[in-house]
């Protein structure tokens, strides 16, 4: 089964965002949050100048929580006017952010405002993300080098933009042409891949929507195409194995009878154990066609799966695209196109409907966890393990089920 789990895009910024030229910025705005989070009587007081009801607290920016640093960033930016209220009623005793770091919060929110929508894109659950992850790569660094060639930009802003570009295309690439498909053969910071998995590529081109490759080079789809056929070479020679298989226990039966058959599946139990000496066995089949050819006419079935797989890819690539969303703003789901048109790709049918189901990140396991550790609470601890099960199971589908029948 491929796995794959993007590399959290937030968790290797921060460090990025401590410059001289900050002023201290990060520094201070994460002992502002953390003294109103620490006092109950500031938070009181920051309370007490907001709409009742409508009340908002500073959020606290940590490495597990992927995107918290634009989060805690925007929070901030939200709050100034309550900030600035109480520094200047002097009600409490706290040091607020000058005009000049104000202006580099903003700055840094912009910034990072559309790695949170990509990120946040990559942690649902409800559609197919892993086709999206190279398509988003590209858009990440698109970003940063837009960033930083803007007459708008701010020198710190292209300073920022320009040490989260080395640091980004350090674990993703360069993004060059002739890059992107190979990349990921080579160790990256934190003994990872670098680049974008072979998986998630595939993926990208699997997708109807994002089969056009956009923002990957012509000499990158056509590898990325060629590993996309070895995937649908090794089904087609698995679904041909498994037809001579089942015609050869067939012809055992009508032979041999029981006996025949147990003796024919001790023999094909056996084939496992050959598949070492691959390489000596075709060998040893490529002398024997040549000195019989005749003998050899049973093999001929194989050399149809090239023609076979080649014409299917041909016909899928020559397919137009599919929209991205609906008219109603909801995403295509392109295992619904799959479905309706397995008939015609039957290979890449099947290849897709594995790759297109791997979740882009870790997010929504991470969501089950969160969900059973509020489920098996201290005052439930008597809870039956089955009934746990249950809850957080219903937890996820009864919703789904309501979604389902709304949709209806």
């Amino acid at each position: 089964m491929h796995k794959f789990v993007s590399f959290p895009l937030f968790s290797f910024f921060p460090s990025c965002l401590d410059l001289p030229e900050s002023e201290g910025t990060m520094k201070l705005c994460r002992e502002l949050v953390n003294f109103f989070n620490s006092s109950t009587q500031a938070v009181k007081k920051l309370h007490s100048k907001q709409v009742q009801g409508r009340e908002l607290h500073l959020i606290q920016d940590v490495t597990t929580r992927w995107w918290s640093t634009y989060a805690m960033l925007q929070r901030l930016i939200t709050l100034k006017p309550y900030l600035s209220l109480l520094e200047n009623e002097g009600e409490v005793d706290f040091t607020n952010l000058s005009n000049s770091q104000w202006i580099i919060v903003e700055d840094l929110a912009s910034l990072l405002k559309p790695f949170m929508i990509l990120q946040k894109t990559l942690e649902g659950h409800a559609y197919v993300t892993i086709s999206l992850v190279p398509y988003m790569i590209y858009k990440m660094r698109k970003g940063l080098v837009d960033a930083i060639d803007s007459e708008d930009s701010s020198e710190y802003v292209k300073t920022i933009s320009s040490n989260m570009l080395d640091v980004f295309n350090n674990h993703f690439g360069s993004g060059a042409a002739g890059t992107v498909a190979f990349e990921n053969a080579v160790e990256g910071p934190r003994r990872r891949p670098k680049g974008i998995s072979t998986v998630a590529l595939m993926a990208s081109f699997l997708d109807p929507r994002m089969k056009g490759g956009v923002g990957i080079s012509p000499a990158d789809q056509d590898a990325i195409y060629l590993m996309i056929r070895d995937e649908m070479r090794l089904i087609a020679m698995e679904d041909a194995a498994v037809e001579e298989g089942a015609a050869f226990f067939e012809d055992e039966v009508a032979e041999n009878g029981a006996q025949g058959v147990q003796e024919a599946a001790r023999r094909h139990r056996n084939q496992d154990d050959m598949d070492i000496f691959d390489e000596i066995n075709q060998h040893y089949l490529d002398q024997q066609q040549l000195q019989n050819p005749e003998e050899m006419e049973r093999y001929t079935r194989f050399d149809l799966v090239d023609e076979l797989i080649d014409a299917e890819l041909t016909l899928y690539r020559q397919e137009a695209p599919i929209a991205m969303k609906d008219n109603l703003g909801h995403y295509n789901n392109p295992l619904s196109w799959w479905s309706l048109n397995k008939i015609r790709f039957k290979h890449l049918s099947v290849l897709a409907s594995r790759i297109l189901s791997v979740p882009a990140t870790s997010a929504p396991s991470e969501r089950v966890f969160s969900t059973a550790g509020l489920t098996i609470a201290k005052d439930r601890a008597r809870l039956a393990s089955q009934a746990a099960n249950e809850l957080v199971f219903l937890h996820d589908v009864l919703p789904a089920i309501a979604k389902f029948k709304g949709s209806q």
